[in-house]
């Protein structure tokens, strides 16, 4: 059984919560596929995919970029509440969608929109990747519910916005800053400073090459002290880090040490530019401000964003912003994916996902079938 924590003012608290096996009462019968649509059974035992939905494609024009993405909508009379969907980090189209790609089917059968896009410089989207930074996709997220708002289709006091890693920061950024979103949901996504939470991702690196002691205290400290140059903008500091990485790797694994600002601007670690560029970024004292009904999951092995620094942050803030509805619940058997790791298979968010927005009010209705 997962833990739920409901974060208040001053503390956090475990109450129970429904096992992730129990399925939310509209999924009866159905399985979500990685492809994007929902298998059933029909009436002869034989599988076959939902048609309780349609999948429609868009197009948005936000800062100059074309940014395309695909509207999953329920059969059901609308207006319909809607969830926008943000992506994980790096530039692989099918891995930092994943986590929307899968989820999207599972609400729009429940009666509750989505839209499913390609991040800003990946995919279909216009932009160039490695130029691009978190500003970037959280204005397209921001940018992307407003237009949406407008659209009779869809119930403007009913959106929500959710991702994953990566993306659950932007999802609950954009929720900061953008009226339009009244709810947001996130899993595995990072409350800390960005320096701090890489340099937390890369000393979990270090534990899955397994770095000797020795590795480990000469390369920590070199570790921020490139994360620290970077985020300065300072060239000579950029300079004495390299020269520092240069001259350990006479005695050290190159596995163990980080890359020089050159080989990061080589092209051959274009997926990571995005958060180096996004390290000068003070989201902490954002989030301190944060008041809107927020559903933070995390997974209890999830070594690159580890939950009870997380978590804590999370209470920090809270405390803070006075927030009162914020509510956390950890994946006993799942890491920084939602996978279950002794069988390997999808943890099925939508019995957390579904009734936390239904106890919110923006639960769908139940499907029609063809």
């Amino acid at each position: 059984m997962s833990r739920r924590c409901r974060v208040s003012r001053t503390l956090i608290f475990s109450v129970s919560l429904l096992l992730l096996t129990e399925t939310p009462a509209c999924l009866e019968g159905y399985r979500p596929l990685q492809s994007g649509h929902l298998l059933r059974l029909n009436e002869r035992g034989e599988p076959t995919l939902d048609t309780t939905f349609v999948v429609e494609p868009v197009q948005f024009e936000i800062e100059g970029f074309r940014i395309s993405g695909w509207l999953y909508l329920p059969k059901t009379e609308g207006p319909h509440p809607l969830a926008v969907l943000t992506n994980g980090g790096g530039d692989n189209v099918r891995a930092v969608r994943s986590f929307s790609d899968f989820i999207a089917p599972g609400l729009s059968h429940c009666g509750v929109a989505a839209l499913v896009h390609d991040k800003r410089g990946t995919g279909d989207s216009e932009g160039v990747f490695r130029e691009t930074d978190y500003e970037d996709y959280i204005a397209d997220a921001g940018n992307a519910g407003i237009l949406l708002a407008q659209d009779p289709r869809f119930d403007p006091s009913r959106i929500a916005v959710a991702g994953a890693s990566e993306g659950g920061r932007v999802a609950v950024l954009a929720a900061s800053r953008y009226p339009t979103f009244r709810f947001v949901i996130s899993y595995a996504g990072p409350v800390i400073d960005m320096l701090e939470h890489r340099l937390l991702a890369q000393f979990e690196h270090l534990r899955t090459v397994n770095a000797t002691p020795e590795e480990r205290r000469l390369a920590e400290p070199v570790m921020r002290e490139e994360l620290e140059a970077w985020r300065s903008g300072d060239p000579e500091a950029n300079r004495r880090v390299d020269r520092k990485i240069v001259e350990l790797r006479r005695t050290l694994r190159r596995s163990v040490l980080p890359a020089t600002r050159a080989e990061m601007l080589s092209g051959s670690f274009d997926h990571l530019l995005p958060t180096w560029n996004s390290l000068h970024y003070d989201f902490v004292t954002e989030m301190e401000r944060f008041r809107k009904p927020w559903l933070a999951i995390f997974g209890a092995h999830d070594g690159i964003v580890p939950p009870e620094v997380h978590i804590r942050e999370i209470g920090r803030t809270t405390g803070l912003s006075g927030n009162p509805d914020v509510t956390v619940a950890v994946i006993p058997r799942s890491g920084h994916a939602p996978v279950d790791l002794e069988t390997h298979q999808r943890v099925h968010l939508e019995g957390l996902i579904l009734p936390w927005l239904s106890e919110r009010g923006i639960g769908g209705s139940a499907p029609n079938e063809d």
